[in-house]
């Protein structure tokens, strides 16, 4: 029942469509009580050999005025109590969306894609279902079943309904224990659900790979195992369950068992009537659902417990970028300043960053180059500020990083990763994706300065391309000059093309380079690459090894202290020459 408390706040919000719902439960209770009295009455004047045909006319009477009723009440609890269910898993959805949008990398290195899935999809629903299902049987097993008590007492005989409850107790001491085992069993069972979504996700997303190295089978048999690790935490909560429906099954025997053998004692006894035995088998009817409900509420309950639980550890995730304080800078310009004494990723001591310092002037160019590993893509997260747990200083002019609004710095930004994600909707919608209001002709002439207006215009659908899932319907290079207008559209302060043009050729890459320069002569731009000619134009060139600056200066100081990027100079010009 401690999902109930869970979400006291969602039933206070919604108190009058909750009691109105309640209400209708209760009413279609009271009217549930008639017909079976009418049966009764039936039945002892047919023992009696006494018909009286109008009494007939008027008892179908109201068991039409009783259906319709039913009717109508049964339609008002269902709107409120599965709409309120929607209305809760709306709010949870878009406010866990929210949150993961808020989080920072760190975040999304502890959870995985697929779990958080599991966490948007199941989780909420199983919260959803205990919203409206659990608070349905939760008051319908007490209306009902306190309304059928009062019945059998008043209206029959007390005795009776004595000895015909008799059994209750069982079900009750049953499902409380019962509902504890099935919490325990439904949490393993969720987190076997995240483990299936994390695959599924993995694979889906690198099928190519996958296929490449002719894997499907061995993949195949990995997925097989989770699924069958899924269905055997399944199977441990199916077992339970069924232990509630044999107990229940159970109980509800020895109830008529006792009916039937107290029932005729009494009758024999000329205390109650055939007609109010039928009419107590039939309360009794009524009263399987009370039952039914008692234990099926601690299955609901518990598997929106175990749901709510999960979902409060994403939401109890603090960023660790702080944001939106109320003196937090709005506008940024100047000089990029970097001083970083020492950063390193979550629980990884082996991997950051330690003594980057350098200064851009506003037009100025940064080329920072190096070994795989050695740290360039982490100064490149550094300064979109990915990270605030980092030792030392980032100041664009005299504000320090952590003293800017996020918003206003992201958005003075403009990143192009070396995985060029690129939305399934037209190439038109991905290059005006910060800024949706853009004109066509603005979006074509930044497509112009990334040199690929030419090959969108010989698309047959032109701009209007759907590019596919993550840009596939593209080349690797068409991605990435794409990726490269989407990131000059925002009208940056700052660039960061991280190895973003190892997709094109040399005088491509020239290109576009020229075209930014004359286009954003005023705006920092920082190139992280591979290829040594993508920075050999550049102000000044930082050559990193193991996170740390093992060279600095300008590509003609560099060729000259004949160090790591000569020899990588040399090697590549020897390469492009054959």
């Amino acid at each position: 029942m401690s999902l109930f408390k869970d979400l006291w706040w969602f039933f206070k919000l919604n108190k009058r469509t909750y009691l109105i719902a309640i209400v209708s439960l209760l009413a279609i209770d009271i009217a549930s009580m008639v017909p079976p009295r009418i049966l009764g009455a039936l039945v002892d004047m047919f023992a009696k050999k006494h018909f009286d045909m109008s009494l007939v006319y008027k008892f179908g009477i109201g068991v039409a005025v009783v259906a319709v009723l039913t009717y109508a009440m049964r339609y008002i609890w269902r709107v409120l109590l599965w709409g309120n269910a929607n209305k809760l898993e709306k709010m949870l959805r878009l406010d866990l969306f929210k949150h993961l949008l808020k989080m920072d990398s760190n975040f999304y290195q502890k959870y995985r894609t697929g779990d958080l899935m599991t966490h948007v999809i199941t989780d909420i629903g199983a919260v959803g279902n205990g919203a409206s299902r659990g608070v349905l049987m939760l008051a319908d097993s007490i209306l009902q079943g306190g309304v059928v008590l009062i019945s059998m007492c008043l209206v029959v005989n007390p005795k009776l309904c004595f000895f015909a409850l008799l059994p209750f107790p069982i079900l009750v001491g049953g499902a409380f224990f019962l509902g504890k085992k099935m919490q325990k069993a439904y949490k393993g069972y969720q987190k076997s659900l995240s483990e299936i979504g994390e695959k599924a996700q993995e694979s889906v997303s690198s099928v190519k790979v996958i296929r490449t190295f002719g894997q499907e089978k061995e993949d195949a048999e990995s997925f097989e195992k989770i699924s069958w690790n899924a269905k055997r935490k399944f199977d441990k909560v199916a077992i339970f369950e069924g232990c509630y429906d044999l107990m229940f099954t159970s109980v509800k025997n020895l109830c008529y068992v006792m009916v039937i053998i107290v029932g005729g004692i009494l009758v024999t006894r000329h205390t109650l009537t055939i007609g109010g035995v039928v009419t107590f088998m039939n309360y009794i009817v009524l009263m399987l659902w009370p039952m039914f409900a008692l234990g099926q509420i601690f299955n609901v309950t518990s598997q929106g417990r175990v749901s709510y639980a999960r979902l409060r550890t994403l939401f109890d995730e603090i960023s660790e970028i702080e944001d939106d304080a109320p003196d937090a800078i709005q506008t940024i310009g100047g000089e990029l300043t970097v001083d970083v004494k020492k950063f390193r990723y979550l629980d990884d001591e082996d991997h950051g960053v330690d003594d980057i310092n350098f200064t851009i002037k506003p037009g100025g160019t940064l080329g920072i180059v190096g070994r795989t590993g050695s740290g360039k893509s982490t100064v490149a997260r550094l300064l979109m500020r990915e990270f605030d747990t980092y030792e030392g200083t980032l100041k664009f002019g005299a504000n320090d990083y952590r003293d800017i609004a996020l918003g206003a710095l992201q958005g003075s930004i403009g990143y192009v990763p070396q995985d060029h994600f690129l939305f399934s909707v037209p190439i038109r919608e991905n290059i005006a994706f910060g800024l949706p209001e853009m004109t066509q002709e603005q979006i074509e002439h930044y497509a112009k300065i990334a040199n690929v207006h030419d090959d969108i215009k010989n698309f047959p659908e032109g701009y209007e391309t759907v590019v596919g899932e993550r840009g596939v319907s593209l080349s690797g290079g068409q991605k990435q000059r794409v990726s490269i207008a989407r990131a000059l559209a925002i009208e940056p302060r700052m660039l960061i093309f991280d190895d973003a043009l190892s997709a094109v050729d040399a005088k491509t890459e020239n290109s576009i380079l020229g075209n930014i320069k004359e286009d954003f002569a005023e705006d920092i731009t920082v190139i992280i690459a591979h290829r040594l000619s993508s920075v050999m134009h550049a102000d000044e060139i930082i050559v990193l090894d193991h996170g740390r600056i093992t060279e600095r200066g300008t590509h003609a100081e560099l060729l000259a202290n004949r160090g790591w990027y000569e020899e990588m100079w040399r090697n590549q010009k020897i390469e492009s020459e054959f």
